[in-house]
């Protein structure tokens, strides 16, 4: 079972991918990563939800945010923690899956290709 599973009943009926990373469970909209999702007890600090977001939107975004931080695990500015133990975090959550529903550039990024393993 998906953690959180509150937060992507609200991105229904986003056509959403879902994969496993470092651990824990992502979503691709299209060829973005959205977000992702961790309970894993082994990053407490990083239990909720994973939003990945160009730092150039961060100005915009993270004032409607009322409750967020970075990652401690990851050590990137690309992904906006939303608390699992925040009061606020499912209000903050809504807000989040409302403007991945609207299209809004300013949460998913595309990966980097990952590199390919030569053969010997």
């Amino acid at each position: 079972m998906v953690p959180f599973e509150f937060f992507l009943e609200l991105l229904y009926p986003l056509p959403m991918r879902e994969r496993k990373m470092f651990g824990i469970t992502s979503f691709y909209l299209g060829d973005k990563i959205i977000c992702a999702v961790n309970d894993n007890s082994k990053w407490p600090n990083d239990i909720g939800i994973w939003i990945s977001t160009p730092m150039e939107f961060h100005n915009s975004l993270l004032p409607l945010i009322q409750n967020h931080r970075f990652l401690t695990r990851i050590p990137t500015k690309k992904w906006i923690l939303l608390p699992a133990d925040s009061d606020t975090f499912e209000e903050d959550a809504t807000i989040v899956a409302e403007l991945i529903k609207k299209g809004s550039n300013w949460i998913g990024t595309v990966p980097k290709p990952k590199k390919k393993k030569l053969k010997k």
